[in-house]
């Protein structure tokens, strides 16, 4: 059974790693940049998981 994954990380590197991956594992992905943008897509779209950087980009300030 694949999962909808929002992954929050402001690394470009981070996010694209953790997508690749989840792919490979069958699972699609919603990547955003930071904490504000991931609050709009976790409404839009209703993921099963989020994967949040430690330190929130726009949430930690």
């Amino acid at each position: 059974m694949s999962a909808k994954m929002l992954v929050v990380d402001e690394v470009a590197k981070n996010v694209k790693f953790l997508a690749d991956l989840l792919h490979v594992k069958g699972d699609s992905t919603v990547t955003v940049e930071s904490g504000p943008r991931a609050l709009e897509r976790f409404a839009s779209e209703k993921p099963d998981l989020v994967l949040p950087d430690v330190v929130m980009p726009g949430m930690s300030e």
